[in-house]
């Protein structure tokens, strides 16, 4: 069975499969943060890694270490939460493309399972191609719900249902069940810090932070492992035929830049 996991590689190994076609190289990015009393510190990073795992069996690839660390937004109050700014962040992960760019990686996806890199993702992406005119692609488990099924697994459940449930979901994919019971967790809703900010934020973006443990992710004991396998499952197969429309891209560039 192909090996997927970067760091579980030999130097010969990782050469041998990119010989192989297996050229597609996956990042996950997560976070360390406070995810309600009830959920796991690494929960963002399970869910990329899982993520990149199923992609890379479908689309052919390898996936690297997961990037813990990053801009952690209104959590940074919290015992848990491990805090480095927007900057550092996008230094860091500039710092590992830019290696991946220099072996000669051309197919490189960033896939997070973070919040925070909603605000950093695509302005690095952009600007990365515009200095490098390497196309890297973003991407976030958040970003796409559009389509029937997609839309239909968490149907009429609120935001902390469904990323309860995709950590769980995460953690039997990796093999990493037992790390997590929500099974005896008592509900609670997740309150805006004031009823003037939810009004505010409806305008737009807002510096705020969470008062509460339960304002970034509220107890949802009737999360489904299943509804989040079947989430990921869907979000990978939507990427089954990346590889092949990464080359024709690459390819077009390719053409555009030999002309000009």
């Amino acid at each position: 069975m192909q090996k997927l996991r970067w760091h579980e590689m030999t130097a010969p190994e990782i050469e041998d499969a990119v010989r192989e076609g297996h050229d597609v190289i996956f990042l996950p990015l997560g976070s360390v943060e406070m995810h309600g009393p009830h959920m796991l510190t690494g929960c963002d990073t399970y869910i990329a890694e899982a993520l990149c795992l199923l992609m890379a069996r479908r689309a052919g690839g390898l996936v690297l270490p997961p990037v813990h660390y990053s801009w952690p937004g209104a959590t940074r109050n919290f015992a848990g939460t491990i805090r480095i700014s927007q900057e550092e962040t996008t230094r860091y992960i500039e710092a590992i493309v830019r290696s991946l760019v220099e072996q000669g990686f051309k197919k490189i996806l960033l896939v997070s399972g973070h919040g925070g890199y909603r605000w950093l993702g695509p302005g690095f992406a952009r600007e990365f191609f515009e200095r490098t005119a390497v196309p890297v692609i973003f991407m976030d488990v958040g970003m796409f719900r559009d389509g029937p099924q997609l839309s239909r697994v968490f149907e009429g459940k609120d935001g902390s249902y469904r990323e309860a449930s995709l950590l769980l979901g995460a953690l039997h994919i990796l093999g990493k069940d037992g790390l997590l019971d929500l099974s005896g967790v008592q509900e609670d809703v997740a309150k805006q810090p004031t009823p003037s900010f939810g009004r505010v934020a409806r305008y737009g973006v807002i510096g705020h932070d969470c008062g509460t443990l339960e304002q970034h992710v509220a107890p949802r004991k009737d999360a489904s492992r299943d509804k989040g396998v079947e989430y990921l499952k869907l979000l990978a197969d939507r990427f089954a035929q990346l590889s092949s429309d990464l080359d024709g891209y690459l390819e077009f560039l390719s053409k555009k830049q030999s002309r000009s």
